[in-house]
C-alpha cells in the first residue's frame, strides 16, 4: 500500500527551491520541480509570501484578501542618485541627519559597504563612524538595515544645526565634502561637449556621438560620487548647471540627426534602386 503524500514543511520546501538555485542537472531538477509543484498548495504560498513580508523581503499594500504585494527596490547607484536629486531639487529646511555605528570590526566587509553606501548617498564622513547629510534618509537607511545583520548599534538623529567644537569652525559646513574631484568632473563633461565638433559631414556626426557616449558615461560615475548640496551648502561658483545643459543639448542634437537619418533613409534607399 502506498504512503500517503503529506504536505512537505517550510524547511523542506526551501531545501528544494536551494537545489533548484544552486546545481545543474536537467532531468533531476525537472523531477524536482514537478515534486515541488505538486506538492505546495495555495495555503503554503500565501503563507509564505506573508512572511516575507513581515520581514520586510517584500512590501505589502493593504490586507486579508485585497493585499498587494511588490518586490522592494534594490539599493543600487541608480536609485541613491535619483533619490539624490529628487532632494537636491526641494527646498532644505536647515536640519540635519546623523548617523552614528557601532558595528563590530568582525564585521568589517560589511562596514566597508556601508562606507561606500554612505558616500554615494552624499553623506560627509565626520568621524570614522559619524557621518551627516542635510537631507533626511531614515526611510530608506531603515529599509536598507532591515536586510542587514550587522551585529552592532545604529543610531540615526535630526538635528537643526550642526555646531564644530574642534578645527575650523568658520570654515562653513559646506567644507566637510571634498568636492574638487566632483568639480573636475563636471567641468570636463561640459568642456567636451561645449567643444564638439560642429558640421553634417559624417565624420563630425560620429565624433559628436563618441563624444555624447563618454560624457554620458562619466556623468553617471560623477553623480554617484556628488553630495548634490543644497546651494546653501555648494561654493558661488558650480560648474553641475553648466555641464548638464552642455550634455543635454548634445543629445538634442544627436537624437535630431538620428531621427533625420531615419525619416530620409528609406526615400534614399528607394532612388537608388
Amino acid at each position: 500500500m502506498a504512503a500517503e503524500w503529506q504536505t512537505p514543511t517550510y524547511t523542506q520546501l526551501m531545501a528544494c527551491f536551494d537545489v533548484l538555485k544552486h546545481h545543474t542537472g536537467a532531468r533531476m531538477l525537472i523531477n524536482l520541480a514537478d515534486l515541488v509543484w505538486e506538492a505546495v498548495t495555495e495555503n503554503d504560498l500565501r503563507a509564505k509570501v506573508r512572511d516575507l513580508a513581515r520581514r520586510r523581503r517584500i512590501v505589502r499594500r493593504g490586507r486579508g484578501q485585497h493585499a498587494t504585494y511588490a518586490l522592494r527596490q534594490t539599493a543600487g547607484p541608480g536609485q541613491v542618485v535619483r533619490l539624490k536629486k529628487d532632494r537636491s531639487a526641494r527646498r532644505w529646511d536647515g536640519t540635519w541627519s546623523v548617523l552614528t555605528y557601532d558595528i563590530p570590526v568582525s564585521m568589517n566587509s560589511l562596514r566597508q559597504r556601508l562606507a561606500r553606501v554612505l558616500h554615494q548617498m552624499g553623506f560627509a564622513c565626520l568621524s570614522g563612524s559619524c557621518w551627516l547629510s542635510p537631507y533626511d534618509w531614515l526611510d530608506f537607511l531603515a529599509e536598507m538595515f532591515s536586510r542587514w545583520r550587522c551585529g552592532g548599534v545604529v543610531s540615526y538623529m535630526r538635528s537643526g544645526e550642526v555646531v564644530p567644537l574642534v578645527g575650523d569652525a568658520g570654515a562653513g559646513p559646506g567644507t566637510w565634502w571634498d568636492l574638487a574631484d566632483v568639480r573636475e568632473g563636471y567641468e570636463r563633461i561640459a568642456d567636451r561637449c561645449d567643444k564638439a565638433p560642429r558640421g553634417n559631414r559624417a565624420p563630425a556626426r560620429r565624433a559628436r556621438a563618441r563624444i555624447c557616449i563618454a560624457a554620458a558615461q562619466e556623468l553617471a560615475q560623477v553623480e554617484s560620487d556628488d553630495p548634490m548640496l543644497p546651494p546653501e551648502l555648494l561654493p558661488k561658483t558650480w560648474p553641475r548647471p553648466q555641464a548638464l545643459s552642455g550634455f543635454e543639448a548634445l543629445r538634442k542634437t544627436i537624437r535630431r540627426e538620428i531621427g533625420d537619418a531615419g525619416a530620409t533613409g528609406p526615400s534614399s534607399a528607394r532612388s537608388r534602386l
